[in-house]
């Protein structure tokens, strides 16, 4: 091996490094690699795999070592470029998640405080309801609360993004009248067929029985969703 020359060359930031490791592995006169950059005549550094092969003589006595040095350049950038990659696409992704959390906390509050207010327009609507009215007045009453409770139905949705995220979506088993949901349906989007000159509905199967158990809630979101768009296409 080179004496001062070879030590000259080493990058000043392996010297001590390489130094070290010579000084812990060259006396076991055994074979070892090491990487480090060397500068070439024309003053750049480049990325060398040393190995040292021990040498012997016929009688067997030890004499020195033998140098191998490869050029590992590339492959040394190249694995610094997809560390580096690794970590944006890390970065990235905290991000990401920490914008999901952040999306979903806001879409829960956003939805329960929406909903207060929602609730009491329901409400009042329906008590309203009660009261005499005229058939007109009964009519468009009647679409207002309708609307209400669907818009509260979306309402939910969006809360529902927010467990599905979480993990904590659940469907749940509760006594429902079919009649009621799809009356509902047509209720909601009667004035939106209108507008567009459209004839809707309801033809239920008698073998379909009315009195069922389910999640009003999803089968209300299934049956509007598939309403809503036969309308909008």
């Amino acid at each position: 091996r080179p004496g001062a020359g070879w030590l000259e060359a080493i990058h000043p930031d392996d010297r001590e490094r390489c130094l070290g490791f010579q000084a812990r592995h060259g006396d076991q006169r055994q074979a070892f690699s090491l990487d480090y950059r060397l500068r070439r005549q024309d003053g750049e550094y480049r990325w060398f795999r040393d190995t040292a092969t021990p040498r012997y003589d016929s009688q067997g006595r030890f004499v020195g070592y033998i140098d191998q040095l490869i050029d590992i350049t590339d492959r040394v950038e190249a694995e610094r470029e997809q560390r580096e990659l690794s970590r944006k696409l890390m970065l990235a992704k905290q991000a990401a998640e920490a914008a999901n959390v952040a999306k979903s906390a806001f879409l829960a509050n956003m939805s329960h405080e929406i909903r207060t207010p929602m609730n009491a327009v329901i409400g009042l609507s329906q008590r309203l309801l009660d009261d005499d009215l005229t058939p007109r007045q009964g009519d468009y009453l009647a679409k207002i609360h309708h609307s209400a409770a669907a818009l509260l139905g979306l309402l939910n949705d969006i809360l529902d993004y927010s467990r599905i995220e979480a993990g904590q979506l659940r469907s749940e088993a509760l006594p429902l009248r079919l009649d009621t949901l799809l009356t509902d349906t047509l209720a909601l989007f009667g004035p939106r067929a209108e507008e567009k000159q459209l004839a809707l509905t309801c033809d239920r199967d008698p073998e379909v029985p009315t009195d069922l158990v389910g999640d009003p809630l999803r089968l209300r979101q299934v049956i509007n969703n598939l309403v809503g768009n036969a309308l909008k296409f």
